[in-house]
């Protein structure tokens, strides 16, 4: 098969190369926006100057994928080298992996980086936490299309010696807290996520 370019008029493909062809990469000068689409005219890569990477189908890499801007995919990505983007990834699903964890540069020595792991646990979850002095824990008001209020629990945490509190009633999102709530106390609110399907913990391999 010859590297030149064949075009297909019945499916609007467009076939470069194949398994035995000696193209090994391609360069895109872009001056505006470059889409490739379908044989049904639909955009599935688009490329921009600005660097950002739309991808509506599945993405697969075997090496490294850098992208300078932002990155929205609403397929599936399966890399196995390193996936480094500059700007905002969007995935419309679940981000899937055997650790999760964000590395900065270190916010005090120089020359050193700052890596922090994710916690992980059998639910989707959300949390707030705080300090306050009413008988009244304050949620969020989005709490209550976003949570299961079955699944919250609550954790108080005195801030005197002589204090004692006590989580007395949680109707809906309203947390009752009896004891000497006129001293500060600080609290920590968790709860499942009721807008997403409920995680399955074990599943088949």
């Amino acid at each position: 098969m010859s590297d030149e370019p064949i075009f297909n008029q019945d499916s609007d493909d467009v076939v470069l190369g194949d398994a035995n062809s000696k193209i090994r990469n391609y360069v895109v000068n872009l001056t505006g926006t470059t889409t490739f689409k379908n044989s049904s005219n639909q955009s599935i890569f688009v490329l921009t100057q600005a660097g950002n990477l739309t991808h509506k189908g599945n993405l697969k890499t075997e090496g490294n994928a850098e992208v300078d801007g932002n990155t929205t995919i609403t397929g599936n990505i399966t890399t196995t080298g390193n996936l480094t983007v500059g700007g905002t990834a969007t995935w419309a699903n679940s981000i899937v992996g055997t650790t999760k964890l964000f590395d900065i540069s270190h916010p005090q020595k120089q020359d050193m980086r700052l890596r922090h792991g994710c916690l992980e646990g059998p639910e989707l979850a959300v949390y707030v936490r705080g300090k306050t002095t009413e008988g009244i824990i304050p949620l969020p008001d989005y709490w209550e299309g976003l949570v299961d209020e079955k699944t919250i629990t609550v954790h108080l945490t005195a801030t005197n010696m002589d204090q004692v509190l006590a989580v007395n009633n949680i109707n809906g999102l309203n947390i009752q807290v009896l004891g000497n709530n006129h001293m500060p106390y600080y609290y920590y609110v968790m709860a499942e996520r009721k807008d997403v399907t409920k995680l399955k913990v074990e599943i088949d391999a």
